[in-house]
């Protein structure tokens, strides 16, 4: 795998087609995938790329439309599956605090791993990301790695 890479696993279609998959990148960094959205299907597209669903630590919410975060309990439910100890970030808008705990409680159950929702508020020093808000009708934001920044979930320049 090359030191950086991104695919493009879906273009954030959000009526899929058969040239559009919901929005989802995976970015790879040395050994390490950061996932960047997980619309629907974005599973079955991780593992076209050949991409190593073990690798994957980090996953990235930019905003809470379903062309963006449906795909997100199967992956995690699928994962599950693997024998994989250590943790997953979910990186996201705070109100994922309130749609996510309940869905992974139904259909992710007895995980060997645990999942952290990690929310980040546009605008906060705090946040290992520095998110900057979109033109949308809902609280949505992107993140950019703050330079400098020492946190696991940081990527590089």
């Amino acid at each position: 795998m090359n030191s950086f890479e991104l695919s493009v696993l879906g273009c954030g279609s959000a009526f899929p087609t058969n040239r559009h998959n919901p929005s989802a990148q995976a970015l790879c960094h040395h050994d390490r995938v950061f996932l960047i959205d997980c619309g629907e299907g974005t599973q079955q597209y991780y593992r076209r790329q050949g991409l190593k669903l073990g690798r994957l630590q980090h996953i990235f919410i930019s905003h809470l439309h379903g062309d963006h975060c449906l795909g997100l309990v199967g992956l995690i439910s699928t994962l599950g599956l693997f024998d994989r100890g250590g943790e997953i970030i979910v990186h996201a808008v705070p109100d994922a605090l309130r749609v996510f705990p309940p869905l992974f409680e139904a259909f992710c159950h007895d995980l060997p791993f645990q999942v952290r929702i990690e929310p980040f508020s546009p605008f906060s020093p705090f946040s290992p990301v520095s998110p900057f808000p979109l033109s949308w009708e809902r609280e949505a934001c992107w993140a950019r790695a703050r330079p400098g920044c020492q946190s696991r979930a940081a990527i590089p320049p």
